[in-house]
């Protein structure tokens, strides 16, 4: 199946008409989050993830036990950029790129830095994107879940995140 998918893939020489838009979508998911609004956030996942937790309402469950656990541990988050986004890949049916979201975090100890993968992806031409966390998964694993995921993807393997202490 994913043979099918990335032998119709090709890189799409002149992305930058969608750079804007791509960072614009997911530094609203990410203020969306923060603000714990999770519709909104949800609303910016890729919906095959959405459905695979259970769906909306489950996944707010989860959210919110998710930032509960992290608030009793003391961790705040600060700031989240999003950088490096890759080439687009145009597949059969979709669009797609990654680019790196850097998490900064307040921790008891300090501060840590944490980088991840994110998977960007529109099924309308670019007119709305939706993103997907690798959660330091690599490109084989994310296709054992996700096969519409094109070979041409870049995911870079991240390292332990960085702890600044006090």
């Amino acid at each position: 199946m994913v043979f099918g998918i990335t032998s119709y893939s090709q890189v799409l020489n002149n992305h930058s008409i969608f750079d804007h838009k791509i960072l614009f979508e997911a530094n609203s998911m990410m203020k969306s989050f923060v603000s714990k609004d999770f519709d909104g956030f949800i609303n910016s996942i890729y919906p095959k993830f959405v459905e695979n937790v259970g769906g909306k309402e489950k996944m707010k469950l989860e959210l919110d036990k998710a930032l509960l656990k992290l608030r009793e541990q003391g961790i705040s988050i600060d700031s989240v950029i999003f950088s490096n986004l890759n080439p687009i890949i145009k597949t059969k049916e979709e669009l797609q790129t990654t680019l790196i979201e850097t998490l900064i975090m307040t921790i008891p100890q300090g501060k840590m830095i944490n980088k991840s993968t994110l998977v960007c992806i529109s099924k309308d031409n670019g007119g709305t994107w939706f993103f997907l966390d690798t959660s330091s998964n690599d490109l084989k694993t994310m296709q054992k879940q996700f096969p519409n995921l094109s070979d041409n993807l870049i995911i870079e393997k991240m390292g332990k995140p960085i702890v600044y202490k006090k």
